[in-house]
């Protein structure tokens, strides 16, 4: 248990670190309230004792201390001399008071067990969020596979049509267009819905990436569209937005949670008196990356914002603005809560120069120019999505195979421009041949291109960190532009096989 005590002079404390020393705890012990509140914010604790002496303000140093600590330490106060109140310092954000030696250990007794009690919290809520991340992926998976054959099959109907329109009957062609359209307006909004679940839902990790900013305020917006159109319109305005390096799903939550802060502001059945106003783009001042969510047309009274102008649940609307202040502050950004005129808030974030990771490892990748056709093996244990891809992809020469070990055989009996190979298989899956052919050091696990519906498993996670891949699902326009992007070419040409 990590333990700092703030105290007027080391030797005022000696036998209070003694004691919770043999309690267990790992003591720090920081002179003076500037100095307690230096090493609260570079180290996070457990548990802070103040214990500052007679003359201290506990009103100002238990508020400095609660508000400006990493984490949420407990706050326990050692009232010294005469008429020190303890609904002062309780009112200021301590957890508990002692008031005489006799007190002490039973209060350290209580802050011990309010800490483990958290922990034990806080590990339940996390396994939850990493079960129901790793439920999602799973169904995402599950989703995208179909999806992606439906959609690339719709797309690829819907151009064979328009070169069959048979000008004795255009209205019949036209109404078939029409209902391919509507289907794969369908299943888009589906796509899009897997997607953004599978932003906002994922296991959280640590690591920051190259994010693209804009796919992840557009994930969130569409997770809160439903709240949104309810209450005001949308509109959305993108500049030259720069990619930043944050952690994916922590700025999806940071977006969420101040589009639905700023909707709540407003009642619903008033969607056509108020316009929630989307603006991203490049800050001129400094150069970073900057968003912006406001409602245009309502107005906050005059003076700062207090709890009532969050709206119906400004309670949970301020613990998502303050949470989503301390995830940009991490990450070297600013928020700033708009206290006057329109309600609404303004996010930086420092740039990042290149291209978020998956795209740039397919340009890194990218082999040089090709001339003619390419020898692609597609290997999917979908037999469905395999036959999709040589569709889509019928301006090459295309190999196709359902199994894993089936791809290594004819992996080391032919060469191949590329390979566009799925991630998870059961007999061999993805990872595994790519560790196959860089074992044979022949150079091809350099000319796969990966194809996932969702990794739902840490390895599968890890491995996609640094490898090319793409995202089920995709029709077959985004499969014909990946491929003319990693050979350098606008538009593969159409040839008769």
């Amino acid at each position: 248990m990590k333990t700092l005590i703030a105290a007027s002079t080391v030797e005022a404390v000696d036998e209070l670190a003694a004691l919770l020393r043999q309690r267990g705890h790992e003591v720090a012990i920081a002179t003076g309230l500037e100095r307690a509140v230096e090493e609260s914010e570079r180290v996070e604790r457990d548990l802070i004792v103040v214990a500052l002496g007679a003359d201290a303000e506990l009103t100002a140093a238990c508020h400095e201390l609660r508000t400006r600590a990493a984490g949420s330490p407990s706050v326990l106060v050692v009232l010294e001399g005469e008429g020190k109140d303890p609904l002062t310092a309780v009112i200021a954000g301590a957890t508990d008071f002692v008031s005489n030696q006799r007190e002490l250990v039973a209060r350290l007794c209580l802050a011990e067990r309010g800490v483990r009690l958290r922990r034990s919290w806080g590990a339940l809520v996390s396994e939850r969020q990493v079960f129901m991340g790793s439920l999602a992926a799973c169904i995402a998976h599950e989703i995208n596979n179909p999806l992606t054959y439906v959609i690339s099959n719709l797309s690829y109907a819907a151009r064979g049509l328009s070169e069959l329109m048979q000008p004795d009957d255009p209205s019949r062609t036209l109404r078939l267009e029409m209902a391919i359209a509507d289907a794969r307006e369908g299943v888009e909004r589906i796509r899009r819905i897997v997607s953004d679940l599978s932003v906002l839902s994922r296991p959280e990790e640590d690591e920051h990436t190259i994010v693209d900013l804009r796919r992840v305020l557009e994930s969130s917006i569409n997770v809160a569209s439903n709240e949104i159109r309810h209450r005001a319109r949308l509109e959305k305005e993108y500049g030259t937005i720069p990619s930043v390096r944050a952690n994916e799903v922590r700025l999806g939550q940071v977006f969420l949670n101040l589009l639905l802060g700023c909707v709540r502001t407003i009642p619903e059945g008033a969607a056509a008196d108020h316009t929630i106003s989307v603006l991203a783009g490049t800050d001129d001042e400094s150069g970073r990356a900057v968003v912006e969510i406001r409602d245009v047309r309502a107005r906050f009274p005059e003076g700062p914002v207090h709890g009532d102008t969050l709206g119906e649940d400004s309670a949970e609307n301020g613990l998502g603005v303050a949470i989503s202040e301390a995830i940009v502050v991490g990450l070297g950004g600013e928020l700033i809560v708009d206290a006057y005129g329109s309600p609404g808030f303004r996010v930086l974030l420092p740039a990042c120069e290149g291209l978020p990771s998956s795209e740039a490892k397919i340009a890194a990748e990218a082999p040089a120019k090709l001339s003619g056709r390419a020898r692609i093996l597609v290997v999917d244990d979908e037999p469905v999505i395999a036959a999709t891809m040589r569709r889509a992809l019928e301006a090459h020469d295309m190999y196709v195979v359902t199994s894993g070990r089936d791809a290594l055989e004819l992996c080391r009996a032919m060469e191949f421009d590329l390979v566009l190979c799925d991630l998870m298989m059961p007999d061999l899956t993805g990872m595994d041949l790519y560790e196959e052919l860089q074992r044979d050091e022949g150079g091809l696990e350099k000319r796969i291109i990966f194809m996932t519906g969702g990794a739902f498993t840490e390895r599968a996670r890890r491995f996609l960190g640094t490898v090319p891949w793409v995202e089920k699902p995709f029709d077959a326009d985004e499969i014909q532009a990946v491929v003319g992007r990693y050979f350098g070419l606008a538009q593969p040409e159409t040839e008769a096989r």
